[in-house]
Parts: structure tokens; sequence; C-alpha cells
């Protein structure tokens, strides 16, 4: 830690001021990851500043003291930089003040002093994927503070750079707390915000008029990434079309290992088709049927697909081309046979992001083969490289997928150097040296879990598995009645995946289709029980009175929030949307009187689960 002496003003008990005097102010050289807000390093509403004074000041005051620490104003070409990387050395002050009265200028100017406090960054929501060109930055505390109300506010757009701001992009002057970035100028020759980029955004108030402005302090920092485009593919209130156009040698080779022979994991062969989306044409894209053995079809009936853009065709010389569709590489069209809503997995997916959980995005498509309509599907968003780029810190992970009565033991996987053909637990994305045995990741955290010993399992495992996300998911699993995820019995529908930056694990739900009281076969018609558990990491809680307490508290903030989540609203905007295609759909597996039926049963499910999932509840103390 270190103080930097800096110029204040001391108040007098007639409101007057004496000459300035010093006011320490202390930085600590932190990552922004790192901030912990103790100290002087403290946030704001929740964000991170780069440092502030241990008291308010009076506004008059305070521009002087920054005036005294802040660099010289560049030429207004110049772009702004940011705080210098050096090791050991305290955060400088980030960028300069607005422009004021033109050099030379002096503007006489007697403010009373007020006091004000540094506003907060509203929008974007911290992390938030938003559209390059749609993003709108928004702040608190654009009222009277102290005696005077801002008059404007100074908006900036920083980059990151190894988790620091490091050059100003874009700033905007306006006269409200909210921007856009038509409002704006972008430094030197930038034309746009880039796509798939971290940006940071903050914001300052100036009180008083035009003829006598003071700036107050700055917000902290709001990170937000920008979107790649890809989510057009996921827009709710579109529904798309997708061609895929199937030879017959591919159609043959496809149909043959299109359903699985049991209840077991089941490879199937990429195959040589063509994806068209609009004026779009992917020609020699990978392509196999999907589905376990409830919901895989053969071509003679409603197949799902993956299709794989970036597939490297054994029978077309060279590498793999690179190329993409609105920023994703790989699509998976589900087929809903095991939903006749035709809406679990929008409805679903949307409830656990929302909660926090990653989880894919989801929307309704109709899906045409070889010219033909096969009527309405889900397009949902493949886990892959960039969704996980969306989710976690590092995305070069490992990732692995479990199905089918799988759960986290190291008998579930190969040991190093045996074929993994036939073990449940599949790795999908390698993480690593591809020499390295892809099973070690997986094979660790088998070990950590299996060390817990009875009594010690939490909070310890929180040492390296978000087991706080993973309690809301297992709760929102409880809630929605997903019989077939990895918490109850069938551990089925999951992918765990280790952020190398944390090096702890997440659990990765999936599966959906059969959730709100849509269960078939023996079972059909009946709900989960949120306690009734099989899966290691839920069985491992209840054993201790801590954890049961813990997911006690989780399972009833799930359950309010199910409850104001405003689903049966979605479901009724769903079901105008999406009935004239069911109506049409020629390969559906339920009538369009089943369809209004599911679709009824999922409101009533929304409306009787609160009061149900309350029901097993322990009582309150």
């Amino acid at each position: 830690m270190q103080e930097v002496p800096l110029f204040g003003c001391v108040p007098l008990p007639d409101g007057t001021f004496l000459e300035p005097a010093r006011i320490a102010l202390r930085l600590v050289p932190r990552s922004w990851r790192e901030w912990t807000g103790k100290a002087s390093m403290t946030r704001v509403g929740g964000e991170p500043m780069f440092a502030r004074v241990n008291k308010r000041l009076p506004l008059a005051c305070l521009v002087a003291l920054l005036a005294a620490c802040s660099p010289p104003t560049p030429e207004p070409e110049a772009p702004g930089k940011g705080p210098p990387a050096s090791p050991g050395e305290p955060v400088p002050p980030g960028p300069t003040e607005p422009s004021g009265p033109p050099p030379g200028t002096e503007v006489p100017c007697e403010m009373a002093p007020v006091e004000a406090a540094a506003p907060v960054m509203e929008r974007p929501a911290p992390e938030a994927w938003v559209v390059p060109g749609e993003l709108v930055l928004h702040a608190s505390g654009f009222e009277d503070s102290g005696g005077a109300a801002p008059g404007r506010a100074h908006f900036e757009v920083w980059s990151v750079e190894d988790d620091a701001p490091g050059v100003l992009v874009w700033s905007a002057t306006v006269s409200a707390p909210e921007a856009r970035l038509s409002e704006g100028r972008f430094e030197s020759t930038r034309a746009g915000l880039s796509e798939r980029t971290r940006y940071a955004a903050r914001v300052r108030y100036a009180y008083g008029s035009s003829t006598c402005e003071a700036w107050g302090p700055w917000s902290g920092f709001r990170l937000f990434r920008t979107e790649d485009g890809s989510a057009q593919l996921f827009d709710e209130a579109r529904v798309l079309e997708f061609h895929l156009d199937i030879p017959p040698d591919s159609w043959a080779a496809m149909n043959a290992q299109a359903v699985p022979p049991d209840c077991v994991p089941h490879e199937r062969d990429d195959h040589r088709a063509t994806l068209r989306f609009g004026a779009q044409v992917f020609e020699n894209v990978g392509v196999h049927v999907k589905g376990g053995c409830g919901s895989a079809r053969t071509l003679e009936g409603k197949s799902s697909f993956k299709v794989d853009l970036e597939w490297d065709d054994p029978a077309v010389p060279g590498g793999e081309p690179s190329r993409e569709l609105l920023g994703r590489k790989n699509f998976t069209f589900d087929n809903n046979v095991q939903d006749p809503s035709f809406m679990n997995e929008r409805l679903g997916f949307a409830f656990f992001r929302a909660m926090g959980v990653p989880a894919p995005r989801a929307a309704s498509v109709r899906l045409f083969v070889n010219g033909e309509p096969w009527g309405l599907y889900t397009h949902v968003e493949t886990i892959d490289r960039r969704f996980l780029a969306r989710w976690f810190e590092d995305k070069d992970g490992a990732l692995y997928e479990g199905s089918y009565w799988c759960d986290l033991l190291a008998e579930n996987m190969p040991a190093p150097g045996e074929d993994a053909s036939g073990y449940c637990l599949e790795r999908k994305l390698g993480g690593g040296s591809p020499a390295a045995d892809g099973y070690a990741p997986l094979r660790e955290l088998t070990r950590r879990l299996e060390g817990l010993g009875r009594g010690g399992f939490y909070p310890e495992v929180l040492a390296f598995f978000d087991y706080d996300r993973f309690l809301t998911t297992w709760a929102i699993e409880g809630v929605i009645s997903h019989w077939d995820g990895y918490s109850f019995d069938t551990r089925n529908n999951y992918r765990v995946y280790e952020d190398p930056s944390t090096g702890r694990w997440t659990l990765i739900p999936g599966g959906i289709d059969q959730t709100f009281g849509h269960r078939q076969g023996s079972k059909a018609g009946t709900v989960q029980d949120p306690w009734a558990v099989t899966g290691l990491l839920a069985a491992r809680c209840l054993e201790e009175a801590d954890c049961r307490a813990a997911y006690a508290t989780r399972l009833e903030e799930v359950t309010r929030a199910f409850e104001s989540a405003g689903l049966e609203e979605r479901v009724r905007r769903m079901r105008e949307q999406l009935a004239g295609h069911v109506r049409v759909d020629p390969r559906k597996e339920t009538t369009f009187e089943g369809f209004e039926r599911a679709v009824e049963a999922t409101l009533r499910f929304i409306r009787e689960r609160p009061v149900q999932v309350r029901g097993t509840l322990p009582p309150s103390p």
C-alpha cells in the first residue's frame, strides 16, 4: 500500500474553507478481479474504482483535488492511455478530464460547495453481452446532490488489456444520464466497437451551468463484452428458416447410425451436406442425426441434427475451412418429439440463465430438408468454445459430458491410455496439450471429490467446484421437474467444465425437453421431488446439516424467482407465435389439439408448482 499526498480543503464551522490542506489518498496495486472493497480500494454500487478519497469532499474542493492529480489533457485526436502495467506500482489516475473552457480562457465562477457522490453505472449489466451497435449506457445519481443537480454527464468506453483499462475508445458528453454510441465520438480511426471484445465503461457528472461548471467523481468501471452477431440467431421474436441438403450417400450412412441400440452413449460420424440460411450457403458441412434412446429418430421420421460448419471432410483435399454463420460454427436442431408444447427448452434454459447458471440460448426455427418442410424445431446453442467464452473467464479448459446413470466417478472414465469407447463420461473438449491424457483433469476431479470425507464435504467442496452455482442448478432442476438431469435418478444430460483461470469446475445442465410436467414413459404425469436425489454432488450435500440448510434456502429463493419470472405471460406469447407453425408441421408426433393441451398443462404447472415445492421444504426453526 502506498500513500499519495493530494490537496484538499478543510471546512470551518461557519462553512468557509481554509487554505488547501494535505489529504492522503491510498492506492492499492491490485488487478480488477482482486479488488475486495477493503481499505480505500472501494466499490461504489458493486463496481470497483481505481481509488477514492476516504471521505466525501465538497465539490468545489474535489475539483481542485482532481486538477492536482490529473494528467495533462491530450490533444483531442490522440487516444487516451490507461494505467501502466508496471508491477508493484499503484494504479494512477485514469483518463483526462472532460474538456472545459478553451485554453487561456478564464470563466469567472462562484459555486456554493456541494457534496457529490459518485454515480453508478446501471447498464449494461456486469459482464453483459451486448450487440456493438446497440450499446446503451445508463447511470444512476443524476439528481439533486447536496443542493445542486447535475447538468451534464460524460461517458467513456475503454478497452480492457490484461485486466486493466487500456486505451480510451469512445466518449460522449450529454445532458442526460444515458448515452448511445451515436451521441459520442470514437478515438482515432475507430469506426465502432469490435465484436467478441471486452470493454469497460464509466461516467461522471458536471454540476452548475455552462458558465460555471465543476465535474464530480467518476463511477466505477462497468465491464461488458460485445456480441459476435449470434444474438440474431436466438431472437425470440422471430422464427427463422434453415435448409439442409443431404446427398443420397450421406443419407444412407446417417440413417444407419440414427438410433442408438439402447440408452447408452452412441457415437455417430459426420457426413457431407449443405446448410443454407437466407442467401448464405455453406457446402461440405458435417452433419449427423442426434438424440438418445427416447428422442432419436431415423430420417423417415422427424430427426434431430447437429451441423458443423468447420467439419474436415476427408474426401476434400486440404484442411478444415474456417467459417461461421453470425458468429456460430456449430448448430443443434432439436425435434421436440418429447415436448408436445414445443417450448420447454426456450422456457427452461432462459430461466437457468436468468438465475446465473450457464445454459444455452434457444429459439424456434423451421427446418427444410432437401427442399421439403420438416416442421418446427428448436435451435439450441451448441456448448462449444464460443459458448464457454460467454460464461467463463477462460474458454480453453476441459469439457466432459455425462449420460445415462453416469456419475462423477473414476470408474466411469478410461484409465490413462485406454480406449474411451463404452464409458459414459465423454471428453468433448480438451484442455492443455493435445498430447496430454485427455481425462486427467476429470480424473483429478473425481479423486478430490472422493477425498472429501464424511462430514467434510461442504463447504470444502467450494475450493475446486462452483458449488454455490450447483445449488442453484439443482434447485432449478427440482422446481421445473427436470427428472432427466444430473441431480436425480438418471444422472443424465449434463456437462462439467474446468475454468483454467480459477481451477474450479462448473456443472452445465442440458436435455430439458421433458420438463414443466411433460414427463413421458411409465412415469408420465409425475413430478420430481426436489429432495429425491441420486447424483453424488447432491447426495453428499444431504448428508450434512449445513449443506441441507444451504440447499433449502436456495430452493426457496429459486421458487420465489420462479413465481416472479413472468413465465405464464411468456408461455402465452410463445403459444401465439408457434401455433400456426405447429398446425402445419408435417412430422410432428402430436396433434394440434395435443399442442394446445400441453400448453395448458404448462400454464397449470407454473401456477401450482411453487406450492408443491414449498410442501417439501423443512419447517422453519
